[in-house]
This record gives structure tokens, C-alpha cells and sequence, in this order.
């Protein structure tokens, strides 16, 4: 499933990685996400950071920085908490997480969370 962006003139889909206006950030401040899936109006993403200190936490994927993802340095996805955003949300999309990485994010997310 794809979901359209009228903010950027792009298509969202599974396993894309976005600049996200996340619920929790301050206003006009964003930071990477990737889709996980679609249900009703809203988009299933999970949060990255560069914390570095997440490196080790079964709770994190780790992203290097570059290839298909299209991020500038080494991103940890967590996999412990999903949000539902709104489309608005997203902001600008950086690449495509490849098919390994994926793989470790569903696993630790759960599929019957997606």
C-alpha cells in the first residue's frame, strides 16, 4: 500500500525512511523514521536517533549511515514502540531501508504489529 504526500509531492510506502514531525518533538523539528505500515488515516513508523548509546540495545536496530537509506550518519531504529502519524507528519523522505535491515526491524517489532 502507498499513501500520498501532499506536502512533498511524493509516495510513502513500506520501508521508506522520512524526516518525521513525531507526536513527542517540539514544534518544527523533526528526525528519521521508517514505515512500517498503513491503518486507516494514520502511517505505522518507527523512531531513529543517532544516540549512539542505544549501540547494543536489543531495543534498536542499528542503520550505518549512507547506501539505500540515504542518512548521513549511523541511525538507531527503535523497535520497542510504534507511533501512528498523521501524513502530514512526514516531512522528507531520505531513502529506503534495504532488505536485511528490514528484516531485523520486523523481526523485533513483531509481524502481527504491523
Amino acid at each position: 500500500m502507498v499513501k500520498n504526500s501532499e506536502n512533498n509531492n511524493t509516495t510513502a510506502q513500506v520501508r521508506d525512511v522520512w524526516f518525521i514531525n513525531f507526536p513527542f518533538d517540539e514544534p518544527g523539528k523533526s528526525h528519521p523514521g521508517s514505515v512500517l505500515g498503513f491503518e486507516n488515516d494514520k502511517i505505522k513508523v518507527c523512531s531513529g536517533t543517532s544516540q549512539s548509546w542505544h549501540e547494543g540495545d536489543d531495543s534498536f536496530v542499528k542503520v550505518e549511515g549512507g547506501g539505500t537509506s540515504g542518512l548521513r550518519k549511523a541511525t538507531y531504529f527503535q523497535t520497542s514502540e510504534i507511533y501512528h502519524v498523521p501524513l502530514e507528519s512526514l516531512k522528507f523522505k531520505t531513502g529506503t531501508l534495504n532488505e536485511n535491515v528490514w528484516d531485523s526491524i520486523t523481526e523485533r517489532v513483531g509481524r502481527g504489529d504491523l
